[in-house]
């Protein structure tokens, strides 16, 4: 089952286009959308403690948090289309 997880990181891990990346090469990452500078909502069929040992072994000394979003447990000021990926998670279609 797909779920959205939020991914907030620091500048340690370079810039935002580089992390961007990095999620890019990663089949466990369905898909993703960045709404902030240094966060992402992740979309995943894998669990928090893989997703957290996946990024941490590319960013060993960066700090960050992983953390699944509820489904009815969030709110915020966001674009519709973060809130569209938030509940309604989907793959990309890039790792079929």
């Amino acid at each position: 089952m797909m779920k959205p997880y939020l991914f907030s990181f620091n500048a340690t891990m370079g810039t935002r286009q580089q992390v961007l990346n990095f999620l890019d090469t990663l089949p466990q990452v369905l898909n993703w959308y960045a709404p902030l500078p240094e966060s992402v909502i992740i979309i995943s069929d894998k669990g928090v403690s893989e997703l957290q040992t996946l990024i941490h072994g590319r960013f060993p000394t960066s700090f960050f948090i992983i953390t699944e979003i509820p489904s009815g447990g969030n709110n915020g000021w966001l674009p519709q289309a973060a809130w569209d990926v938030i509940n309604n998670p989907r793959s990309s279609g890039r790792w079929r």
